[in-house]
């Protein structure tokens, strides 16, 4: 599987090769911005993007729906890493693989859908705005997407909601 990686820190870049070569992985190349991650991609044609969700933002719309991206933390163990990047080899259709979203993520990301604002996603969930603005911003982490009438169209493009 090519593999592009991308996070702003050059060590854990590095560390990430070491790991993923050693573990049978073609990787094709390092980006560190959005704008490289996005050039890499049309140019290396990897089947997978990983990123660091804590750390990259960039617009998942330009990525290609045959190219899964998956979301790593740090603070993973690296079997976790290594399973995370192994399924995608067994992925049988062409749509993007967006990390999965929490059920709650998804009612908010419903919400959204349906062009609620953040105070009518928390009425009608019972929850407070301030944890429905953090739903949102980790639903836009996850999706890689700037903002909420791109996350609307995408999730009903991808057929989420």
């Amino acid at each position: 599987m090519k593999i592009l990686l991308a996070d702003e820190r050059p060590v854990v870049l590095a560390g990430l090769r070491c790991f993923l070569e050693a573990a049978e992985f073609e990787i094709v190349g390092e980006a560190v911005t959005a704008t490289e991650i996005s050039g890499a991609v049309r140019r290396l044609l990897p089947q997978c993007v990983l990123l660091d969700a804590a750390k990259t933002v960039f617009d998942a719309t330009r990525i290609p729906e045959n190219c899964a991206i998956i979301f790593f933390s740090t603070a993973w163990p690296k079997e976790k890493l290594l399973q995370e990047v192994r399924s995608q080899r067994f992925r049988k259709d062409g749509r993007r693989q967006i990390k999965t979203l929490t059920r709650r993520e998804s009612d908010v990301l419903r919400g959204i859908t349906q062009g609620l604002c953040n105070k009518e996603i928390a009425k009608t969930l019972g929850i407070s705005v301030e944890t429905v603005k953090e739903h949102v911003r980790n639903i836009l982490r996850k999706t890689l997407l700037a903002d909420r009438t791109q996350l609307a169209l995408w999730a009903v493009r991808q057929e989420i909601i």
